[in-house]
């Protein structure tokens, strides 16, 4: 993992995991800052291109992290020799001649020069651990002692780890004796080492043993992952592509030229305080193309041949040839650049070009024609492209063999989720997409996209509706359910008249099927679940409200799906046994006496026990049996409606709900439809941006 070195002055402005953001990681050969508006993203973006010397540190994890363990373990060191300054963790007794021939003490030996130092004291640690992290914290301004470091960190490791095998012998009992205050340590039955720890109580039990061992180790973990890094220093050219950028001629109201520098010096001015660019930054806002078109046209050969594939390139993607040629056509008042198309006009100038054309030129002119190693910072290269283009320019930074060739390196700040969706599409090994949050008035938080995936959507305003897709989804156990669903909403949207919801778009059902829930996992990390075959529901759609009939046997089921909900995941049980059995008594009387010919009493006389919580085909067939009625309409298999009774009375349901015979007022007498719909109006809503809509509490 390669880590990027912030400034110190900049470092004050980003944070990561709550903690300063010292060093960028992981920089790839695409790195894509995304966030909404006022985060610092073109800030910080600036900030790495300023930078005269780009170093970077190689480490097996994220390098921030771990500077600040460094930064944290030197505290306690400094504390512990605040309180106890005078305390000797170790005092080594050892004649020369065995302390030569000693493995693990010559490394110690080596640390000091060729003088052993007897006495070990946290300040020991402290004064080296303190200039190891100053060194790499301002690696720019200690270039020449930044490959030096890690032998210090070498032997500082050399010392502690020593230390440790000490005090884990005295802690353990192993192969130590004690014999006038005096510790004997054998390694390997050769070549004694006698030391000392004079820090004891009375008693002769070392002062605060396990504080000392604890910290010890802390501190030899760390330095065993600090040896494994590397320096890396770039001494390159940075480009730098704003905001503020154009190749056409601006004009004064008498149609004179105004100078092609207008736009630099307003970026220079703005952003790096001067006239003039930074030595190491060169700025494209494109007024410079017409002098540097022309300049590239009579070049060295190898400018020439790099501003060959510009022009080939925009051909094969525009316009099917690559036979076109782009010029720095001076004639009259106001030299143009001008394109010449083949089979087409020969000569357009670049203002009668598309808008994403001309922004596809001002963006790959600058790259195809940057030295090799270049670092290339863009600010948000999706003005005036349309979205297909968008895709085709990180297609090409990517793809592109001439370009890969160059080795270049990006950094790239968007708020395109078409600029995001084509970065991931590139490969993890070539890219990385960091998400910045407005932390406070003064400062940003800076994280990876894996792992907030969908809130980094959210702050996008991407909706599943920006490709067709409905925005969240209902899973319903099967056909009656989302019925009776479809009758509720119908009847609940007839008296909120401020958001009407489209099912396909707003919102979409899912079948379940009853048991078939188990094969699905509802996990936001939106990684899949390989080792069980299981499917991960989010996949599917990001957003969804999961209903579940109750049933007394899945207790752990249900308390096992309860506990994962979330603004994306929303679980809700019927609380009834059965959908079913939230119908009101006036619905399903009127079921009854049309479908089944009963008159009103005899309807009424089934209906005045209670059935929230009873099989409502069991409790019906008892109920017709009381009245004298030989009607069966209970499942062979089991004390549900059978499978027609079923579908017909959620039909029926549906039916009347929609020809305005049942309103709302009817439905909400059942206290379980009144919370599934208001839950579920709620999700839709919400899912919709549009927590505008919903009632006041």
């Amino acid at each position: 993992m390669e880590n990027l070195l912030i400034t110190q002055e900049e470092s004050e402005f980003f944070y990561e995991n709550g903690e300063k953001l010292d060093f960028l990681g992981d920089i790839r050969d695409i790195n894509l800052f995304i966030g909404a508006n006022n985060t610092r993203k073109s800030r910080l973006m600036r900030a790495i291109a300023k930078m005269p010397f780009k170093i970077s540190v190689t480490s097996p994890s994220n390098f921030n992290t771990l500077h600040k363990k460094g930064l944290a373990l030197l505290e306690r060191i400094k504390v512990a020799s605040s309180k106890n300054p005078d305390t000797v963790l170790v005092e080594y007794r050892s004649k020369r001649y065995a302390l030569e021939k000693t493995k693990r003490f010559s490394l110690v030996q080596e640390f000091f020069g060729k003088e052993v130092a007897p006495l070990i004291r946290y300040g020991t640690f402290s004064a080296h651990l303190e200039n190891i992290l100053e060194t790499i914290s301002n690696a720019v301004e200690h270039r020449q002692k930044i490959q030096l470091v890690s032998q210090d960190i070498e032997r500082l490791y050399s010392l502690v780890d020593l230390l440790n095998y000490v005090y884990e012998c005295v802690g353990k009992g192993y192969d130590v004796t004690y014999n006038n205050d005096h510790f004997t340590w054998d390694e390997n039955n050769a070549n004694a080492i006698d030391f000392l720890i004079p820090d004891r109580s009375p008693g002769g039990e070392i002062n605060e043993f396990e504080d000392k061992a604890e910290l010890v180790l802390d501190l030899r973990s760390y330095l065993y992952r600090l040896k494994k890094i590397e320096f890396k220093e770039a001494n390159v050219k940075s480009i730098y592509i704003p905001v503020l950028r154009s190749s056409r001629n601006l004009l004064t109201e008498d149609n004179k030229l105004v100078g092609r520098g207008l736009f630099k010096s307003t970026i220079n001015y703005q952003y790096f305080g001067s006239k003039d660019s930074p030595e190491n930054i060169t700025v494209h806002t494109g007024q410079e193309h017409y002098d540097l078109i022309d300049k590239a046209k009579r070049g060295k050969k190898d400018k020439r041949m790099d501003f060959r594939e510009f022009e080939n390139f925009i051909g094969r993607s525009f316009y099917q040839s690559p036979e076109i040629e782009i010029i720095a056509h001076n004639e009259g008042d106001n030299p143009e650049i001008i394109v010449s198309l083949p089979g087409e006009r020969p000569d357009v100038a670049i203002f009668d070009l598309g808008d994403g054309v001309q922004a596809i030129i001002n963006l790959f002119f600058p790259i195809f024609t940057a030295n090799e190693g270049s670092w290339i910072f863009i600010d948000e290269p999706e003005l005036n492209l349309h979205p297909g283009f968008q895709n085709l320019f990180i297609r090409t930074l990517m793809e592109n063999d001439f370009l890969r060739k160059k080795k270049l390196r990006y950094f790239i700040n968007s708020h395109s989720n078409h600029v995001l969706s084509e970065t991931l599409l590139s490969g993890a090994d070539k890219s990385e997409v960091f998400v910045f949050h407005r932390r406070d008035a003064d400062s940003s938080t800076v994280r990876p996209f894996t792992g907030f995936e969908n809130a980094t959507l959210d702050m996008l305003g991407v909706m599943n509706t920006s490709t067709l897709i409905s925005n969240c989804s209902i899973w319903v156990e099967g056909v009656t359910d989302r019925l009776y669903l479809r009758a509720f909403l119908t009847a609940y949207l007839k008296i909120r008249v401020n958001f009407q919801p489209i099912e396909g778009l707003n919102y979409s059902f899912i079948e379940y099927g009853g048991k078939n829930l188990v094969h699905y996992i509802f996990d936001e990390s939106l990684s899949s679940d390989g080792a069980s075959g299981k499917i991960n529901a989010f996949l599917i759609n990001n957003r969804i409200f999961l209903l579940a009939d109750t049933d007394t046997k899945k207790d752990q089921q249900h308390a096992a799906y309860r506990a994962k909900d979330s603004d994306r995941f929303h679980y809700e049980e019927t609380v009834a046994i059965e959908i079913e059995n939230t119908i009101p008594k006036e619905i399903l009387s009127a079921f009854l006496c049309e479908k089944l010919k009963l008159s009103k009493n005899e309807a009424q006389q089934i209906l005045s026990k209670p059935y929230r919580d009873v099989k409502l085909g069991k409790f019906l067939d008892e109920g017709l049996k009381s009245i004298g009625k030989e009607i069966k309409i209970a499942s062979e298999k089991g004390a549900t409606l059978s499978s027609y009774y079923k579908s017909s009375l959620a039909e029926f349901v549906l039916h009347q709900v929609q020809n305005g015979r049942f309103e709302y007022s009817v439905l909400s007498e059942s206290e379980d439809i009144k919370r599934i719909t208001d839950n579920l109006f709620e999700f839709i809503a919400i899912s919709n941006n549009r927590a505008d809509a919903l009632p006041p509490f």
